[in-house]
């Protein structure tokens, strides 16, 4: 059984991951995917230099992510060429690594763009980590040392919460602190336990 894991910017998604991680659950990360297709000399890094100019390199040939995530952010042709290029990638690393998983109890495939990509296709469920909006920005300003209006811009361009929440088979309140998380999520996982011994039984 595939638990899809998503979420908005700052939601918490990497909170909760690396909870089911901790309890013996296979996690594919699709972000930590994100960076390794784009590692040093890689093709698609080259790829990507060719498409948005040499400066979106650091001086050591690295991806440099803010310089990319400000040219793509607010210009909605150069994000789709962007993920025209990179979802292929990321998609085909990750059914490499979901096929290559341990199935048992049951996996996590994570996502920030898991709906907006269609990844909630390879999944059996789908549960969704969320918080308000203001929270997003204020954590999300505090976390990744952006201004609040580059928060705003990277939620403007991800699936409205409503829709998110409307899509999602399971959510996750993360607003009250981690042990209520963490209780949320202990809950769902002897739920998800229970839903494994049948889908494999």
């Amino acid at each position: 059984m595939i638990i899809g894991l998503t979420g908005g910017i700052a939601s918490g998604k990497t909170l909760c991951s690396d909870w089911f991680a901790a309890r013996s659950v296979a996690v594919i990360d699709a972000d930590v995917i994100a960076r390794e297709v784009v590692i040093t000399g890689s093709p698609l890094l080259r790829e990507l230099a060719d498409m948005f100019g040499d400066d979106i390199l650091t001086t050591d040939g690295n991806l440099n992510r803010a310089a990319l995530r400000s040219r793509i952010f607010g210009d909605d042709a150069a994000r789709h060429r962007l993920n025209a290029v990179m979802q292929p990638a990321i998609r085909h690393r990750l059914l490499q690594k979901l096929q290559a998983a341990p199935p048992e109890p049951y996996r996590i495939l994570s996502a920030p763009l898991l709906l907006e990509n269609g990844l909630d296709a390879l999944c059996d469920l789908v549960l969704v980590v969320d918080v308000s909006i203001a929270t997003q920005l204020v954590r999300g300003s505090k976390r990744d040392r952006q201004q609040r209006e580059a928060i705003a811009a990277i939620i403007a361009a991800q699936i409205p919460r409503g829709e998110r929440l409307r899509r999602a088979n399971f959510i996750v309140n993360n607003e009250n602190g981690i042990d209520t998380t963490y209780a949320q999520l202990a809950a769902l996982h002897q739920r998800f336990l229970g839903w494994a011994r049948h889908h494999t039984a």
